[in-house]
């Protein structure tokens, strides 16, 4: 074998899971698009014009994030960094979701007033908490509890700030724990073991941040993103 093809071979041996990961990313904002357009087809003459504005704007939003994700790909290219803030991103993120899971009998709750700042891509950011959220969602949907809760909060703690994502669904065993962060590792019927170690990667490699998990079988999970102040 010569040096092109090696190279060759290595360059497709790193995109398989790449693409991977892409393909489980863009699942999520056509998720939010799907959701919305059977809202609107279950009951669009029940909602008044303001609500069904709100609706398609939603599933435009989630249009514009997976056509952003395409375009990078397609260039190669990754968007510039700069500076957000955590709080608005998340109350962002929480009205994409907000209605659609409240017509799924899932209560989101989100608890952040800080100004908190990160340098970084946006969608980075976004594609970690978006998958965290419907993890969340997986879980709870899977549970016995009567309320399906997501409790999405900020808090600064020592030389912290921790954004978390807790729900009261199926929650882990203490050996599905210690694997959770892998690639591969699913506790799903039609999981590909991508969504967490996405996170985890994704975190840490352009936030400098660290995910952890606790978790009690039964009574839920609680996911912590620690950001270094």
């Amino acid at each position: 074998m010569n040096n092109k093809q090696q190279t060759d071979s290595s360059n497709e041996i790193y995109a398989v899971p790449e693409l991977r990961s892409f393909l489980h990313d863009l699942a999520n904002p056509l998720t939010i698009v799907q959701l919305n357009l059977d809202i609107l087809k279950s009951d669009i003459y029940s909602r008044n014009k303001e609500e069904i504005d709100k609706i398609v704007r939603t599933a435009l939003q989630g249009i514009e994030h997976a056509n952003r994700m395409i375009l990078s790909v397609r260039a190669n290219t990754r968007p510039a960094e700069h500076k957000f803030e955590i709080g608005k991103e998340l109350q962002n993120i929480f009205s994409i979701f907000a209605d659609e899971y409240k017509n799924e009998g899932i209560i989101l709750s989100l608890s952040t007033n800080s100004e908190k700042q990160l340098t970084g891509n946006l969608m980075d950011f976004r594609r970690a908490i978006i998958n965290l959220i419907v993890n969340a969602a997986d879980a709870v949907k899977q549970s016995k509890h009567p309320e399906k809760l997501i409790a999405v909060s900020t808090f600064k703690r020592e030389k912290e700030y921790v954004i978390q994502v807790q729900d009261n669904g199926v929650g882990f065993n203490e050996k599905e724990l210690k694997l959770l962060l892998l690639p591969g590792c699913t506790t799903k019927r039609n999981g590909d073991g991508l969504g967490l170690w996405i996170v985890a990667q994704t975190i840490h490699d352009k936030f400098s941040a660290k995910l952890t998990c606790s978790s009690t079988p039964g009574v839920g999970s609680i996911f912590s993103i620690h950001i270094p102040e």
